[in-house]
């Protein structure tokens, strides 16, 4: 099964190389802009952990969404603008699995 997740923070990061280890197709997707996916990039590996070769690293928000199960791990606050983003993206995910592994409340 091919799963991508999308956040490269700390939670983002280990759940895919979790995911990885227990031999899952994963690939962790962060903004070009992010620093933590720059670091990821150039190191492959951030203060707690490094990826092996096995994970697939991407700046390209349509990659991300061709998996069949889609793990989101951003902060709650964005969550709205991830949605808009996905849906207009014109990528179909009917049938896709989405896991939210969020902490905390939206203000809005």
């Amino acid at each position: 099964m091919k799963i991508s997740v999308i956040g490269c923070g700390r939670w983002g990061s280990f759940i895919c190389w979790y995911l990885d280890r227990i031999g899952e197709d994963v690939s962790l997707y962060g903004s070009e802009n992010s620093a933590h996916m720059k670091r990821f990039l150039e190191t492959r590996s951030n203060e707690f952990l490094s990826l092996p070769d096995s994970v697939h690293l991407t700046t390209d928000f349509s990659k991300a969404l061709e998996a069949e199960t889609i793990v989101i791990s951003i902060p709650s606050q964005s969550l709205r603008d991830l949605l808009h983003q996905i849906l207009q993206s014109g990528v179909n995910i009917q049938n896709k699995v989405f896991v939210l592994c969020m902490k905390g409340i939206e203000i809005e």
